[in-house]
C-alpha cells in the first residue's frame, strides 16, 4: 500500500453491490419485508394522494425507499430491494472518505473493505431492512461532525443534525446519537470550542425539527405508533445482558446456545451477526483505541461504548437481540479496526496481500451462503397481517404466554389499529 489506487475503492463499492444484489435476488421475502411492503404498497400519488407515516413498529422513511424502488425497478423481490442494496454500496464510500479524514486513505480502504464484505452489512443492506439507510445516515453524520470540527463551519454540523433526523426516520434508535456525539465533542477541546458556536446547536435542532414533525404527524394518525413501542421497550427493567456483543459474537452463541438465540425470524440460513472472528477482531480494535486514545480514536470509542452500553443494560428480560439497538456501534468498530490495521499492513511484509486474500475469502464466505433462498413470507395487506398476528397472539394466551400475547396484540394494532380481535385480546391480558 505505497500509493493510493485510484481504483480501489470503485472495486470495493463494485463487489460490495455485487454481493448485495445477488442477495437480494436469492433470499426469500422476509416477515419484516413484507410487513414493510404493506405499508410501502399503500404510498400513491394517482388518482388520489395517499401516504404513510410510518412502517409498523418504526418511523416512514424505509416504506417510501420501498416505494420508490418498486416504481423504479419493479414490484419482484430483487426489485423491491435494489435501492436498499445501493444505499448499502454507497455506505461504503462513505466509511472510505471517514477513514480518510480521521487517518489517512489506507484506513478509509481497510475500513470500506471490511464493510463491503462483512456479513452483518451484507445479509441486512441487501433486503428492504432499516438498518440500510440507517447506517448510512449516521456515517454521514459522523463525517460531517468531523468535518465541522475540522473546518469550523456551522454548516458542517447543521447537516450533520440533518442526517441524524434522516437516520431516525429510518429507526427511531438513531436518537442515541445525539447524546453519544454530545459526549464527543464535550471530551475534546475543539469539540468544547465549537460548542460554543451556533452550529452543534444549529445541527440539534435540525434534527429535532425531523423527530418532531414525524411525531405530530404520527399522533393524528391514531392511538398506536411506533415510537410507543419504543418507549415502552425503554420502560422496563434494565439489567445486564449479551444484547452489546451479540452483534459481534452472535453467530458463536448460536453455536453454544442454539440456532433460534438470536431472533427465531432469522434461523433459516442466512448471517444476520457478523463472523464471530471478524467480530472478535472489531472488539479488539476498539480494545486497542483505548489504549492508543488518539483524538480520532477518542471520537469514534465515545460513540461506541455509549451504544455499546445503553444496549446492554436496556430491556433486562431479554439476554439477546442484537440489531434492535446495538448496530448504531457498528461503524465506528469498523473505522477502528480500518485505524488499526492499516499500519499494520505497512509494517508487515505481506501485509496488504494478506489483507485482500482475506477480503477476498470473506467475499467467497458471503457468496456461499447468500446463495440459500430462505423462507420466503406471504405478501398481504396491513390488515391480513394484523389478523395473523392477533390470533398468533391469542394461541399464546391460551397457552399462559401472557406477556407475548400482550406483545402481539400492541403489534397487530400497530398494523391495523380498527382490528377488533387484536383490541379484544389486549383487554384480556392486561
Amino acid at each position: 500500500m505505497t500509493g493510493e489506487n485510484r481504483w480501489a475503492l470503485p472495486g470495493l463499492v463494485l463487489l460490495g453491490l455485487a454481493l448485495r444484489v445477488y442477495g437480494a435476488a436469492r433470499a426469500g421475502l422476509t416477515f419484516d419485508e413484507s410487513i414493510v411492503w404493506a405499508f410501502a404498497r399503500e404510498i400513491h400519488l394517482r388518482p388520489v394522494l395517499h401516504l404513510v407515516s410510518r412502517t409498523a413498529d418504526h418511523p416512514l422513511l424505509n416504506a417510501y425507499l420501498a416505494r420508490a424502488s418498486s416504481v423504479a425497478f419493479g414490484e419482484s423481490d430483487l426489485g423491491l430491494r435494489v435501492l436498499h442494496a445501493c444505499l448499502g454500496s454507497a455506505t461504503i464510500a462513505v466509511v472510505y472518505g471517514l477513514g480518510k479524514r480521521l487517518w489517512d486513505w489506507r484506513a478509509g480502504l481497510v475500513a470500506a473493505g471490511l464493510l463491503a464484505v462483512d456479513p452483518f452489512h451484507v445479509s441486512w443492506s441487501r433486503l428492504i431492512i432499516e438498518e440500510t439507510p440507517l447506517l448510512l445516515c449516521e456515517a454521514l453524520a459522523l463525517w460531517l461532525v468531523w468535518r465541522g470540527l475540522t473546518r469550523g463551519r456551522a454548516a458542517d454540523f447543521a447537516t450533520a443534525g440533518l442526517c441524524v433526523g434522516l437516520a431516525y426516520l429510518a429507526k427511531e434508535t438513531a436518537l442515541l446519537l445525539l447524546p453519544a456525539l454530545a459526549v464527543a465533542l464535550l471530551l475534546e477541546a475543539r469539540g468544547r470550542r465549537a460548542l460554543r458556536t451556533p452550529g452543534p446547536w444549529l445541527g440539534l435542532l435540525a434534527a429535532l425539527v425531523l423527530v418532531g414533525l414525524d411525531v405530530a404527524w404520527s399522533l393524528g394518525r391514531g392511538p398506536e405508533a411506533h415510537w410507543r413501542r419504543a418507549l415502552g421497550i425503554l420502560a422496563r427493567p434494565p439489567g445486564l445482558t449479551l444484547k452489546g456483543t451479540s452483534l459481534y459474537l452472535g453467530e458463536l452463541y448460536r453455536h453454544l446456545f442454539g440456532p433460534d438465540v438470536l431472533d427465531s425470524d432469522y434461523a433459516d440460513g442466512s448471517a444476520y451477526a457478523t463472523a464471530w472472528p471478524l467480530g472478535l477482531l472489531y472488539l479488539a480494535a476498539v480494545v486497542a483505541a483505548l489504549r492508543r486514545w488518539r483524538e480520532a480514536d477518542r471520537f469514534l470509542v465515545v460513540i461506541f461504548f455509549f451504544v455499546f452500553i445503553t444496549v446492554t443494560l436496556i430491556d433486562g428480560r431479554r439476554l439477546f437481540d442484537p440489531f434492535w439497538w446495538a448496530s448504531l456501534s457498528f461503524l465506528s468498530a469498523v473505522l477502528l479496526l480500518g485505524g488499526m490495521g492499516a499500519p499494520l499492513c505497512e509494517r508487515v511484509r505481506s501485509g496488504a496481500p494478506l489483507l485482500i486474500v482475506a477480503l477476498i475469502a470473506l467475499a467467497l464466505y458471503d457468496f456461499s451462503w447468500l446463495g440459500r433462498a430462505g423462507a420466503r413470507a406471504p405478501r398481504l395487506t396491513r390488515q391480513e397481517w394484523a389478523a395473523r398476528v392477533a390470533a398468533d397472539g391469542e394461541q399464546r394466551r391460551l397457552r399462559g404466554d401472557l406477556e407475548t400475547a400482550r406483545d402481539q396484540a400492541r403489534q397487530a394494532l400497530l398494523l391495523d389499529a380498527d382490528n377488533a380481535s387484536a383490541r379484544a385480546l389486549l383487554a384480556r391480558v392486561r
